[in-house]
């Protein structure tokens, strides 16, 4: 799908990338899949974003033209998680475009790491909480295969057996402070 401006403005350039359009050489593009959800759920909301920054809109079909007046459209998800194809890692994608701080608040998690080849961040399996809280406070949307990962993992957690480990060392003397009179040695009298 394409959406081709008349002319230069931010506002639209920055509400495409949001929904995850890409500039490409004369227009603003959109791939998609088999997965993705619905295209025609993607061309009404462009539509509606764009209209409500007053600019003018052709959509290429007319059972569009009402779906747009009306705003009757389920908003696209360009946030989400899925599992690794070894099912080891969360992967976390976003476009670029609306980082929003995310990637410097999931670098601070234990065994973050981005991947280069997905553009993309991916958390350790056992960072299932972590992962879920963030998802959810972020607006990112959870595969199926990734919230049946985080469960197996909540249950490899739940059936752990987990010890509190008591050293066996003695404990260090407390440090004295300079000019202090040691307990054994002071005069009380």
């Amino acid at each position: 799908m394409g959406v081709l401006p008349p002319e230069r403005n931010d506002g639209a350039a920055e509400a495409l990338r949001h929904m995850g359009f890409v500039w490409d050489v004369d227009c603003w593009r959109k791939r998609y899949t088999d997965k993705t959800p619905n295209v025609g759920d993607l061309i009404v909301e462009a539509a509606v974003r764009l209209l409500a920054m007053g600019l003018i809109v052709r959509v290429p079909r007319a059972e569009f033209v009402s779906r747009v007046a009306s705003g009757d459209y389920t908003p696209i998800c360009t946030r989400y998680v899925k599992a690794s194809s070894e099912r080891r890692r969360f992967v976390l994608i976003w476009p670029k475009a609306t980082d929003d701080g995310l990637y410097d608040v999931l670098k601070r998690l234990p065994g973050a790491r981005w991947n280069r080849d997905l553009r993309a961040m991916t958390l350790p399996r056992e960072m299932y909480n972590e992962m879920l809280d963030f998802a959810e406070a972020n607006g990112f949307q959870v595969s199926g295969e990734a919230r049946q990962m985080a469960a197996e993992a909540e249950a490899t957690f739940k059936a752990a057996v987990i010890v509190d480990v008591q050293s066996h060392e003695p404990e260090p003397p407390a440090r004295r402070r300079i000019g202090e009179i040691d307990a054994e040695l002071r005069d009380d009298d």
